[in-house]
């Protein structure tokens, strides 16, 4: 029997699904909560789970990450019983597995929106966090995606090694490569300082005037609402609106 989760309706804005720790690429900023292995909900406990969730919140925004949820096998099993019990669904995922339009298709039909972690404009600063030819396999995913009706946004986490494209690429890089429509989150989880509230010009510009911004921390929303989230193993902590860090429940 699976925890028993205690009501936060006032509080709770989303609910993230970790289907998995599991993943394909190693990026060089991510890693491991532990070393040790975890035993992962089954498909028929994630369901269960889900119809707790269904019960207790009613329809919610959904969001399904890892790891890298995709590669689970019973990924799209999962997700079909999420979006029956009418729940939205946000899919944060590296994009690497959508490599043809049956995929991105297959997708459209549960998911309503898509993250994707770029981290870079281009294989050089791409590759260098998140493996040889990265970039490339990204793009044909978010390519993909972008012909179908998923809303399609691109994280980017800061590092010393890639900070310096928001200033001198992104914009163009958006404008010409992915297109305006597509949403942008810039991801200030890394430890050395970077304080926005100091930098103007086109750049921000561009993003707060097209409302593409969410930024945990210094841009963006920074109300104290907490969202619920149940790790690979079926756990349940509480998540703050800013990302940083969790509390089990």
């Amino acid at each position: 029997m699976l925890e028993r989760i205690e009501s936060q309706k006032k509080l709770t804005q989303t609910i993230h699904l970790t289907l998995t720790r599991e993943c394909n690429i190693a990026c060089t900023y991510c890693k491991p909560e532990t070393d040790e292995p975890c035993r992962e909900l089954s498909t028929s406990e994630w369901k269960e789970m889900v119809d707790q969730l269904t019960d207790e919140y009613g329809p919610s925004c959904i969001i399904v990450k890892g790891g890298e949820p995709l590669i689970r096998e019973d990924f799209f099993d999962i997700i079909s019983h999420i979006k029956s019990k009418g729940h939205i669904i946000s899919l944060v995922t590296n994009g690497t597995m959508i490599t043809d339009e049956t995929m991105a298709r297959k997708l459209e039909n549960y998911v309503d929106h898509m993250e994707v972690s770029l981290d870079g404009v281009s294989p050089e600063t791409t590759d260098c966090l998140k493996g040889e030819g990265v970039f490339d396999r990204i793009m044909t995913g978010v390519d993909l995606v972008r012909q179908t009706r998923v809303q399609l946004g691109l994280s980017f986490v800061i590092l010393e090694e890639n900070q310096h494209i928001l200033w001198d690429n992104l914009e163009v890089f958006m404008k010409e490569r992915v297109g305006e429509e597509t949403a942008i989150r810039i991801d200030n989880r890394m430890s050395f300082p970077v304080d926005y509230s100091r930098e103007s010009g086109d750049y921000f510009d561009f993003l707060r005037a097209a409302d593409k911004l969410a930024c945990h921390g210094r841009i963006g929303d920074t109300s104290s609402a907490t969202a619920l989230e149940i790790d690979p193993g079926g756990h349940l902590h509480t998540l703050s609106s800013s990302g940083q860090g969790t509390k089990a429940i």
